[in-house]
Parts: structure tokens; C-alpha cells; sequence
């Protein structure tokens, strides 16, 4: 490494020792440091300064002082692998929420008390939910890990950090009557849709699944459904057809009705494509706006659309997801096997399940206790 000195006032010495180049802007990077005292000194502390810089456990010091969060978390975000829904989320959360706060902190600033005063002060001034603190520490915390592994800090400070508890709120379900009422409700105003919402609701799929389904995975000959493609909206491509949310590939079931529905739609999918001069091929999305069903519906703007009718149709307050609860909890409450639930909705493992639907679960083991108790009960 070279170095160099100046003296900047009398009997103040200002030591410089270039350190190499920064890998993402090109420009040189120069440490330096004041020196009080004549020249000798000056000497020493350079012969001293250029020794420490030059050993490899003094570069997460280095990087430690140099880097801001704010850079981390675009270095992180840099690399990023996961969903492209997940990485639009972190970048508004940097933009809104860390970049003009602690983002200009350097790394060696940042530590675990820093981060809790930060978190207690995003609940209790801007008044943000717990589930949105969560996302913030996770960004912060995956950025940290990175860190480590670049070598520019020693250990991450999120990991000992403490962010608001998220409680798990109650799934409020529509009843069987009402969701069927609803469903030939909305077949009288709507038919294309109110498909779309009768396979979300018979298969547990999610959103994004059903978006992204194509003919070449729909058997109607079997009732059976494949999926293994996801749809998400982002604001660079509009949408992006991926795996699913787990990387879990699976087929479910189809009654009868959704079979006959499903036919139906089809009929009048490959008459749309026909009026153009197409034809329907295993590769066309079951659901499209474009006539030759080569474009997804976006997930999005699937919600959207339900958030608009769902009142009309008797099920105000339930979302979407929620008919993947419904599904769900349904089968649980007849006494399907977990495993078996888990697998049709595409949970990873059936821990996943049990969680969700703790309360259900707990409401089937009920009922299961009362049909022990009516069996052992004594006799007259």
C-alpha cells in the first residue's frame, strides 16, 4: 500500500494511504488520519497506519466505517435471488422507511440498541404495523448476513435485535351457503371471473397460481390440476410467471362441478382465440384477457376485481385468500388427514398447516372428544 503525508497546520500531521479502488464506482479509496507532533512522528504513525490496513482482519473495520446501511441494503438487494414481489417490497421499504433515518448510518454505527429504538420509533411515530416492522428487520437482517460473508462487519447486529411481535389474527371464513349463493351470484354478472373464483375456492390455490395456470396443465379428463407456475405483478415486466411461492410442485383434484365449469370456459376461450385466426395450445393461459391467451391475468388486479363485488355478493370483509382458508379448513373439519391438506395447498410441510390452522384444529380435536366421550359413555 502506498501512503503519504502533509502537514496541514504547524504540528499537525494529516497521513493518507491509498487502499485500492471501490468495486462499484471505480473511484479511489484513501484512508487517512491527523498526527499531532513533528515529523518523525508523522512517519511512524504512517509506517503504523499502513501495517493495519494492510491486515486482511482490519478490512470489516475498514468496510465498517466507510459503508452505510443505506449501500448495504442496495448491495443486498443487488443479489437478490427470491421473489421479485419479496425485492419490490424491500425496495419501497428502503426508500420510505431506512434510507431517510438510520440509512446514512455507517455499519459500525449500527447495533442492536440502535435498531430497537428504531423499530419502537417506526410503531409509535409513524405508526407503521407490527407485520411491516417485521419486513424491515428482515431486510435489515438479510443485508447483515451478507455483510458478514463480504467481510464488513465481525457479526450482525440484527440478529440480537428484538421487532415488534406479530399476533396472528383470527381467519374469519364465509359459510358454505354463503360462498355457494355467492358463487352463482356472481356466474349471473360475471361467468369469466366467477370460474376464476371457483377454482381458487375448490382447489385452495393460490392467487398467482391460478393466474399463471395454462390448458397443458388442466386434465379434465382425470379432474385433475397441475401446478407449478406462479404469476406475480412487478413494476418492471408487469408480470413474471414463475414456480410457486415454496418451489412445490403439485396436482389437486377437481369435483365435478369445477370440471364442467372449466369445460365451459374452455369452449369459449378457444372461440375468442379462433375469431383471431389462433387456436389454444397447452402452453395458453387458462385465464386471459388477450384473445390468444398468450398474456396472464394479473394477480393484482384479480383482488382488485373481488374487492369490488365481493360486498354485492354477501361476503364483505373476505378477502381472496381467504377462500384458500376456506378450502382449507373445510377439508380440515371433516377430518382430512393434515398431510393431505398440507399437500393440496402446496405447504412445504405440514408444520406450516398446523400453524395456520391452529384454531381449527383445535375445534376438530374438540369434536373428536366428544365423539370418545358419546362411545365410552356408561351405560343406563
Amino acid at each position: 500500500m502506498k501512503g503519504s503525508m502533509r502537514e496541514r497546520l504547524p504540528g499537525v500531521w494529516e497521513v493518507r494511504v491509498y487502499v485500492g479502488v471501490d468495486p462499484v464506482t471505480g473511484t479511489k479509496r484513501v484512508a487517512s488520519r491527523q498526527v499531532k507532533g513533528g515529523k518523525r512522528e508523522a512517519q511512524v504513525e504512517l509506517a503504523r497506519f499502513v501495517a493495519e490496513l494492510s491486515d486482511p482482519d482490519a478490512a470489516g473495520r475498514r468496510s465498517s466505517t466507510a459503508v452505510t446501511l443505506t449501500r448495504l441494503i442496495n448491495e443486498h438487494l443487488a443479489a437478490w435471488d427470491g421473489s421479485a414481489t419479496t425485492l419490490a417490497s424491500y425496495r419501497s421499504i428502503l426508500s420510505n422507511h431506512v434510507e431517510p433515518t438510520i440509512g446514512r448510518l455507517p455499519l459500525a454505527e449500527v447495533d442492536a440498541r440502535i435498531l430497537d429504538r428504531f423499530y419502537r420509533w417506526l410503531r409509535d411515530e409513524k405508526g407503521l404495523a407490527p407485520s411491516t416492522i417485521k419486513s424491515v428487520h428482515a431486510l435489515i437482517r438479510g443485508s447483515f448476513r451478507h455483510a458478514v460473508v463480504w467481510g464488513w462487519v465481525a457479526s450482525n447486529p440484527a440478529a440480537d435485535a428484538r421487532p415488534p411481535t406479530v399476533h396472528r389474527t383470527g381467519i374469519v371464513l364465509p359459510s358454505a351457503v354463503d360462498l355457494a349463493g355467492a358463487l352463482a351470484a356472481l356466474e349471473a354478472r360475471d361467468l369469466e371471473f366467477a370460474t376464476f373464483v371457483r377454482v381458487v375456492a375448490s382447489t385452495g390455490a393460490r392467487r398467482g397460481e391460478v393466474c399463471g395456470l395454462t390448458w397443458g396443465a388442466v386434465d379434465l379428463g382425470d379432474a385433475m390440476m397441475r401446478i407449478d407456475t406462479a404469476v406475480i405483478a412487478t413494476t418492471e415486466t408487469g408480470v413474471l410467471v414463475q414456480d410457486t411461492k415454496n418451489h412445490v410442485r403439485r396436482s389437486v383434484g377437481l369435483d365435478a362441478v369445477t370440471v364442467e365449469v372449466l369445460g365451459a370456459h374452455q369452449a369459449v376461450m378457444a372461440e375468442r382465440a379462433a375469431a383471431v385466426g389462433a387456436v389454444l395450445s397447452g402452453g395458453s393461459f387458462v385465464f386471459s384477457h388477450s384473445p390468444t391467451c398468450d398474456r396472464p391475468w394479473r394477480p393484482d388486479n384479480v383482488s382488485t376485481r373481488w374487492d369490488r363485488v365481493r360486498d354485492g355478493l354477501g361476503l364483505a370483509g373476505v378477502r381472496l385468500h381467504d377462500l384458500r382458508h376456506f378450502q382449507a379448513t373445510m377439508l380440515l373439519k371433516a377430518g382430512v388427514p393434515v398431510k393431505n391438506v398440507s399437500k393440496r395447498l402446496g405447504h412445504r410441510d405440514s408444520s406450516t398447516t398446523i400453524n395456520v390452522y391452529a384454531q381449527f384444529l383445535e375445534e376438530t380435536d374438540r369434536e373428536s372428544a366428544d365423539l370418545i366421550g358419546k362411545l365410552l359413555a356408561r351405560p343406563d
